[in-house]
């Protein structure tokens, strides 16, 4: 089906947000079914062994922080972000060397070019 300006069955508004896209939505409904499912784990309170029931991604969770205390840098890494969010990631470009990329605006003002190099710099 070819685009044609205008047409009527255009979805101007696009997918609501929130919503999975077609490939990951069953997928994503699935894995957010188990993770709700009441699993029986056991462990010991006081030196003895109890059994109790919990969803399972509070099992995935106690298991994923026990990995995370004896050692496991990757079960660290999931389990803070998962508690605290990722860190935000930083993206520097720059040339040959470590040196400045300097670029050259054809076709617009110096006055849109400046305003272009604020947006991109932050600083508006």
């Amino acid at each position: 089906m070819t685009f044609r300006k205008g047409d009527p069955a255009i979805n101007r508004k696009g997918r609501p947000v929130g919503t999975a896209g077609v490939k990951y939505g069953g997928l994503r409904r699935l894995a957010l079914k188990l993770a709700e499912e009441v699993v029986t784990v056991k462990r010991r309170i006081n030196g003895e062994l109890v059994e109790e029931k919990i969803p399972a991604i509070e099992a995935i969770l106690r298991a994923n922080r026990e990995n995370a205390i004896t050692g496991d840098p990757i079960a660290t890494k999931w389990f803070c972000e998962t508690a605290y969010g990722r860190d935000p990631e930083k993206h520097e470009i720059t040339g040959p060397n470590g040196k400045v990329i300097q670029v050259e605006h054809r076709g617009i003002t110096e006055e849109q070019a400046k305003a272009l190099e604020d947006v991109i710099l932050g600083r508006k």
